[in-house]
């Protein structure tokens, strides 16, 4: 399978793997989140036992995870980690000196990555329209 890819800053950008991109995985993301915010916030066993046991049994909604992914500059950094590290010339571009390259262009980027992934789903659409 050939990946759609960009260029940017010297740097090859692919079209990520499902799992990576794909929304379950990231609500899966989001709820780790959470669950680590609370473990590390919360000194009393039992409050946090409680509070853990709650986090488990919510549903969230598609615009709070949407809000967390691509708002919260860990994850973008993640993101695009997740796109560039499908590159087969790597060279031993390790994700910290990765990050230090992309350093203040990670929203530009991510923006690029968003398009060209979106892109691939519209054309999808228009082909299965147009087999009906």
């Amino acid at each position: 399978m050939k990946r759609k890819s960009f260029e940017y800053l010297n740097l090859k950008f692919f079209e990520r793997n499902k799992e990576d991109s794909d929304f379950v995985a990231m609500s899966s993301r989001y709820r780790a989140h959470e669950f680590r915010f609370i473990q590390d916030n919360t000194d009393d066993p039992d409050d946090r036992g409680m509070l853990l046991m709650k986090e488990m049994d919510k549903e969230y909604t598609p615009e709070k995870i949407s809000l967390f992914l691509y708002t919260n500059l860990n994850q973008i950094k993640r993101q695009l980690w997740d796109s560039f590290k499908l590159n087969p010339e790597l060279n031993g571009t390790t994700e910290s000196k990765f990050f230090e390259l992309i350093k203040n262009q990670e929203s530009v980027i991510f923006e690029l990555l968003l398009k060209m992934e979106n892109k691939t789903s519209i054309d999808k659409k228009k082909v299965k329209a147009r087999k009906k």
